[in-house]
């Protein structure tokens, strides 16, 4: 079993270094601006992957498993790209609880007050000029 840890650039870690004519800004609005209004709250995700010693483990690419197990998800990615092999890789996913500095947000938490706190950043990133998120 192997797991990854991805790792990204810090927006604030290079903001002051760097010059621009636009910004495409890809990471959470709430970390740009600095937590100011709140943080955004996600749910994250663990992956396990296993290798096997067979052409297929699985019948697609993706099948959801939404509350049968305490994983949700395996994932076989050679039918992407429609890989020929003797072996293959999955990968089960299980939800987990964000922590900032700990794992990855993945998708955001559903909730009205979450949708307004969100609304705020938006808001606030109105009043940039040549920076998109």
């Amino acid at each position: 079993m192997q797991r990854f840890k991805s790792s990204y650039t810090k927006f604030e870690d290079i903001k002051d270094s760097i010059s621009y004519d636009r910004l495409f800004y890809t990471g959470p609005i709430d970390e740009f601006f600095g937590y100011e209004l709140g943080e955004l709250p996600y749910r994250s995700l663990k992956f396990d992957f296993i290798e096997f010693d067979k052409p297929y483990f699985q019948s697609g690419a993706c099948i959801n498993y939404p509350s049968n197990y305490d994983f949700t998800r395996i994932g076989e990615y050679k039918y992407f790209l429609d890989d020929k092999s003797d072996k293959t890789v999955i990968s089960f996913e299980y939800p987990q609880p964000f922590k900032n500095g700990k794992n990855d947000r993945y998708y955001p938490i559903v909730k009205d007050e979450n949708g307004e706190l969100y609304a705020k950043y938006l808001e606030k990133a109105k009043t940039l000029q040549n920076v998109y998120f």
